[in-house]
């Protein structure tokens, strides 16, 4: 099993000292990759530069459906292979038209990525369960192709037992994120 860690968990490091303080730590501390939540500012050629500087493997990146083609560039630069959702709003998904516009939105993103062999992910939080509900398993029944990297922090803070969860994915598991 291969460990990757978040950058967004060391954001305040990079606004203080730049991204590759961010990088170098991670591979100090042993990690095999990372998973990106922006790009520093940098190109997609000094951020690959940096992967191959450290060791480290780029496994996926947090950003919007809608930004999918601005990071296009780095996902064909760094072979990134998971490109996964970090939020979508309660009203998104309750709401049937933005609810559509969010598939819609995830379909041109797929049709993007998929050439490239890139899987599609959504990361939860505690709000996709309020009310008793699984808005997670709402989208992904919604979205064939897309696969779930479940945070078992907000999983638990949902009042849901997370490893059951996960075992109830089954082929939609893609990525577990563990704080």
């Amino acid at each position: 099993m291969k460990f990757a860690l978040q950058l967004y968990s060391l954001r305040e490091l990079a606004q203080r000292e730049g991204g590759e303080a961010a990088v170098r730590l991670a591979a100090e501390t042993g990690f095999d990759g990372v998973e990106f939540a922006g790009f520093y500012g940098l190109s997609p050629k000094e951020i690959a530069a940096l992967m191959k500087k450290y060791g480290l493997e780029p496994v996926s990146t947090h950003s919007t459906m809608d930004a999918a083609e601005n990071v296009l560039p780095y996902v064909q630069e760094l072979g990134i292979r998971y490109y996964v959702v970090p939020y979508h709003a309660v009203e998104g998904f309750d709401d049937p038209e933005n609810f559509a516009a969010f598939v819609r939105a995830t379909e041109r993103a797929h049709a993007l990525f998929a050439p490239l062999g890139v899987t599609l992910g959504y990361h939860n939080h505690a709000h996709e369960f309020q009310g008793g509900k699984d808005r997670v398993k709402q989208l992904l029944e919604a979205v064939p192709y897309l696969k779930a990297e479940p945070d078992v922090f907000w999983l638990h803070v949902a009042g849901l037992n997370p490893a059951e969860y996960l075992r109830n994915l089954g082929e939609k598991l893609a990525l577990v994120h563990v704080k």
